[in-house]
């Protein structure tokens, strides 16, 4: 199985629900920013629940697109 490029992903209002669920939401709302973890990919949220990075749009940097690129909820334990 060849999972979808994320050209792909097109959000919309109607899956913001589906996407940003309430727990997800309570991540980000309560992120400390001395919590961060912050790695070669990018800026972490949670314990890994999202993800932001930024890509420079120009050779000097000076114009920076900056995006969420992983959204992902935690699998619970039985």
């Amino acid at each position: 199985m060849v999972p979808n490029p994320p050209s792909a992903f097109v959000p919309t209002v109607a899956n913001y629900d589906k996407i940003i669920t309430p727990a997800m939401a309570n991540v980000i709302k309560n992120q400390k920013y001395e919590d961060l973890m912050v790695s070669y990919q990018g800026v972490i949220l949670g314990q890994g629940e999202a993800q932001i990075n930024g890509t420079c749009l120009d050779n000097s940097c000076n114009k920076v697109d900056v995006k969420v690129v992983t959204i992902q909820g935690k699998s619970s334990s039985k």
